[in-house]
């Protein structure tokens, strides 16, 4: 056999090991980090995407379990918290519109949920 041949060879035996042992026998070694384990900015935008699908679809409840996956407390302490950091990070007008409607809205999630008085 020729080098070069043998060369191609051995790059499409490593190609081929490297697939199969990326996507097929362990594909998933390195594992993920909690969304809780987020920075206070990455929390923040977190927060401020799900008031952007909020304000697009109204779905609360999906809001409310987004948020809990953050696993930071009750999701309108999670949204207060981040409304007070994107307020002093200068988050737009904008933004920090969109991420008062959600905290409105789990206002009113929390009192219909909670069995508040009127």
């Amino acid at each position: 056999m020729s080098r070069k041949l043998i060369f191609f060879l051995m790059i499409a035996l490593g190609l081929g090991i490297g697939l199969y042992l990326g996507w097929g026998l362990a594909p998933n070694l390195a594992g993920g980090s909690p969304l809780k384990a987020l920075r206070e900015d990455f929390k923040t935008d977190y927060v401020l995407m799900t008031a952007e699908v909020y304000d697009r679809d109204g779905d609360i409840k999906l809001a409310v379990d987004r948020l809990n996956e953050l696993e930071s407390g009750p999701a309108l302490d999670v949204a207060t918290t981040a409304i007070t950091y994107a307020r002093s990070a200068g988050y737009s007008i904008n933004d920090l519109e969109l991420m008062s409607n959600l905290i409105q809205a789990l206002q009113e999630y929390n009192t219909k949920t909670s069995g508040g008085t009127p």
